[in-house]
Order: structure tokens, then C-alpha cells, then sequence
């Protein structure tokens, strides 16, 4: 079983929202990549959420927000909430 945390972008959404460009940029600048285990995908098959807004999903939660700055502080708690899970994990 891995202990790295599954990070997905949708393709399309980092294409128009720079807030899904700022975190993917984040995860891949200052997340080990033995951490995570990071999937741009052409297209994530939401549509209608991709094209109002940035989101992403970390071990298959999905985290958005309408307001950028908003989105971006989410998914940093998210993933250091994951990234605290993974490292108890490896700790048992």
C-alpha cells in the first residue's frame, strides 16, 4: 500500500483558473515527490464545476471555492492535512 497522498488537477481547470495553476505550481515547487503522487488530467468530466471555478481533488476529496484566494488556502489545508494522515501512517 503507498502512503503517497493522490493529488489530481484537471487540465482544462488549471487552464482557466490561475489559483488550479498556483497550486499545482505549489505541489510540484514544495511537495516531495515522495509524498505525493501528482495526476494532471486532460479533463476531470465536470464540467460545469470546472468552468465556474478552480478545484482539485486530494485522495479523492474534492476541494474548490469560488474565490481564489479562498481555494488555494483550502487546498493547502487539505493537503497538509493528507500529508500529516500519510506521515501517521508510515509511523505505525
Amino acid at each position: 500500500m503507498s502512503n503517497k497522498i493522490k493529488v489530481e488537477f484537471c487540465q482544462n481547470n488549471v487552464n482557466r483558473h490561475a489559483s488550479s495553476q498556483n497550486a499545482l505550481a505549489f505541489v510540484k515547487e514544495h511537495v516531495p515527490e515522495d509524498t505525493v503522487h501528482l495526476v494532471e488530467m486532460k479533463c476531470g468530466g465536470i464540467c460545469v464545476a470546472c468552468k465556474m471555478s478552480p478545484y482539485a481533488l486530494i485522495d479523492k476529496k474534492y476541494v474548490t471555492s469560488l474565490d481564489a484566494d479562498e481555494f488555494f488556502q483550502r487546498f493547502k489545508k487539505e493537503l497538509e492535512k493528507q500529508t500529516a494522515a500519510a506521515t501517521a501512517r508510515k509511523a505505525i
